[in-house]
């Protein structure tokens, strides 16, 4: 497999794909300070949430969503 296989690796893929490599880099970027930011006010430890994390979100939004005619 090709990158990181961790929440922020398929961060970088999805927006990559959409918006470029630049701008995927800078959110990324932009999501790792936030997460230093909260982990060094709250003295907590990291937890990834996986490289499938977004993919279940939205498995679970759509089996929730009323049916559409």
């Amino acid at each position: 497999m090709r990158g990181s296989n961790n929440y922020l690796g398929a961060q970088y893929r999805r927006i990559a794909a959409r918006k470029g490599k630049h701008r995927a880099a800078v959110a990324v970027a932009h999501s790792i300070m936030t997460i230093a930011y909260h982990l060094l006010t709250r003295q907590e430890d990291y937890k990834d949430l996986g490289a499938d994390y977004i993919e279940m979100r939205q498995q679970d939004t759509i089996v929730r969503r009323p049916y559409e005619s």
